[in-house]
């Protein structure tokens, strides 16, 4: 492909992503929503006496979901700490890292103090495993997993009205709840962790370029860890380790990416789901993330530029190729964690080998994305793009104005009934907002819904709602 169809194609790539779900602003607005949305579930369970905070993470978080996308929860235990050095504390449990033998970005814990009041108590003792060099017991990360899961799993609403029962799944460190109609739904528990020095390595570490910027350094460096209940699986002490992770760092990483860098880690994400994962299933979203923030560091801001969107990603893709050639792919924050660890012999090679392929490629690698090869080529001027754009950007607004709405009325009791999708719209119902909100909604999707009524057509204004609303689903 020549340079000047490699740059017209990437200019078209890039227009697509701003025309249908991608634009920066669009992107920002969602993953304040979900902050909102967070905030909310943290309130609901503190009017209920839980102190567990809830944050919305992952692709749905950050505000740059596709359409087939996960919801994930991190769902943090709020009377809980676990630091470095512990001393015993009132009013809270404290557990104390203990990552001498684990590998890099794990960690085995041990109780220091434990408040046989809190509610959380029953969780650490009934995990409790082994015989630490201090004569405490580790708290087993495995048998933690088991806990959360039956405590999901016994307050989780399996039984909602009119949809098909709950599946519930364990993956990794989170608790996996499928509905039907609602999509697949993770639950991680996690604790906050204090202390250790990946920060303060992660902060100190040279950087050539701009991105992040030393202010955005200063605030990562002070932020709070997690750990969450999965060890590494070639450890032989997998089920006692916990793993570190910074996630709410990252999604402020992710926040200050400029508008082309969104949009490829948003193209890196389809390629990744579309293309890779068919191949290797341990290329997940969480490894394309960090090649984002490999490449965007490691690149000067000049070259993100919509014309450079398939050099880029030429770039990324090399770039993991590289990390599996060499076995090694640094976690972005805790570099001396790797990512590809479970990737060898003949499934790495074949990997490899596809990689290769797709760079031979170039640019053309993109039109193997189904949908966005259908998006990139339909029969729209530039004008008609920024009028849609404009008028799916107002849609999507006005549907997460209706959803946090309506989220502000959920309370934790209400979540255990049998009827909670009916009772939250009924209390809904008796909002003051409630007719505005819907009302407009609906007219921005079937303007034409009074005169279906009048006729007697009401089935046809819910296909031509439901319709009209897939189409402005993200890619």
């Amino acid at each position: 492909m020549s340079g000047k169809a490699d740059e017209d194609i990437s200019r078209l790539v890039y227009t697509t992503l701003d025309t249908f779900g991608y634009h920066l602003e669009s992107v920002s607005f969602r993953s304040k929503v979900y902050d909102y949305m967070s905030n909310i579930a943290t309130l609901c369970n503190s009017r209920e006496g839980i102190p567990h905070s809830v944050v919305f993470v992952g692709s749905l978080g950050e505000g740059v979901g596709l359409s087939d996308s996960d919801t994930d929860t991190m769902v943090i235990i709020g009377d809980t700490i676990c630091v470095d050095k512990a001393s015993a504390q009132r009013h809270f449990n404290i557990l104390e890292l203990d990552y001498a033998t684990s590998p890099p970005g794990y960690t085995k814990i041990v109780p220091v103090s434990l408040d046989k009041e809190k509610d959380s108590y029953a969780w650490f003792k009934s995990s409790y495993m082994y015989i630490s060099q201090t004569g405490c017991p580790y708290i087993s990360s495995a048998v933690f997993c088991k806990t959360a899961y039956k405590m999901v799993e016994k307050i989780s609403t399996n039984r909602y009205d009119g949809l098909n029962k709950t599946e519930m799944t364990n993956n990794g460190p989170a608790t996996t709840r499928t509905i039907e109609a609602l999509g697949e739904h993770d639950i991680v528990p996690s604790i906050y962790v204090f202390g250790g020095d990946h920060l303060r390595k992660w902060k100190d570490r040279t950087r050539l370029n701009t991105w992040p910027s030393i202010n955005l350094v200063q605030e990562i460096s002070q932020k709070e860890g997690y750990i969450v209940p999965v060890g590494d699986k070639l450890s032989d002490s997998q089920i006692l380790e916990w793993r570190i992770c910074y996630t709410t760092a990252e999604k402020k990483l992710i926040s200050t990416l400029n508008d082309v860098q969104v949009k490829l880690y948003v193209l890196l994400k389809l390629i990744g789901k579309k293309i890779l994962k068919p191949v290797c299933k341990d290329i997940t979203s969480y490894i394309v993330k960090n090649v984002v923030f490999w490449v965007v560091e490691t690149n000067q801001e000049s070259s993100f530029s919509p014309e450079l969107l398939l050099k880029l990603v030429q770039k990324s893709l090399f770039y993991l190729k590289y990390c599996l050639e060499n076995n090694h792919f640094p976690n972005y924050m805790i570099p001396d964690r790797n990512l590809l660890n479970i990737v060898f012999g003949h499934y790495k090679t074949k990997v490899i080998r596809f990689l290769s392929d797709c760079l031979k490629e170039e640019g053309s690698i993109v039109v193997r994305v189904p949908k966005l090869r259908e998006l990139m080529y339909c029969k729209l001027t530039s004008i008609e793009r920024t009028i849609y754009r404009d008028w799916r950007n107002e849609v999507e607004e006005r549907l997460f104005k209706c959803m946090t709405q309506r989220a502000e009325h959920i309370t934790f009791s209400m979540m255990l009934k049998s009827t909670f999708l009916y009772d939250l719209e009924y209390e809904f119902f008796k909002d003051g907002r409630y007719m505005e909100t819907n009302l407009k909604f609906v007219n921005m999707f079937v303007p034409e819904w009074f005169q279906l009524m009048l006729g007697g057509r009401i089935r046809e204004i819910n296909e031509l709602f439901l319709r009209r609303l897939e189409a402005v689903r993200p890619l």
